[in-house]
């Protein structure tokens, strides 16, 4: 475990049919925006898919515990957490600028 304070980044995969089974609300897709919402709250921004990278540098033991704490808010999640695993977040820069969306590329037949 990283004792160095950097950005962290957590990514993980909810069971759907578990979620089917334990979410308590009326669609177990609302279950996404309830992660998304909790760790937006706590000092994380959407990555992509089911990932959240830290706004800010914290250890890991910070950001384990900002999960622990929605474990606490969600108990569900016990239940329907497939995988969840934490990382360093090194400096990430945004590559997007050199996809051209003005090229000319032919589209595929039909």
């Amino acid at each position: 475990m990283s004792k160095n304070n950097v950005r962290q980044g957590i990514h993980f995969d909810l069971d759907t049919a578990a979620l089917k089974v334990y979410y308590p609300k009326k669609s177990w897709r609302m279950a996404y925006d309830d992660v998304r919402e909790f760790f937006t709250s706590n000092g994380f921004e959407h990555e992509q898919g089911s990932g959240y990278r830290s706004t800010y540098s914290m250890l890991q033991a910070d950001a384990i515990e900002i999960v622990t704490r929605m474990l606490d808010a969600y108990p569900w999640l016990h239940k329907c957490v497939r995988v969840c695993t934490i990382a360093d977040v090194p400096i990430t820069y945004d590559l997007a600028p050199l996809f051209d969306k003005d090229i000319d590329v032919p589209e595929r037949g039909c």
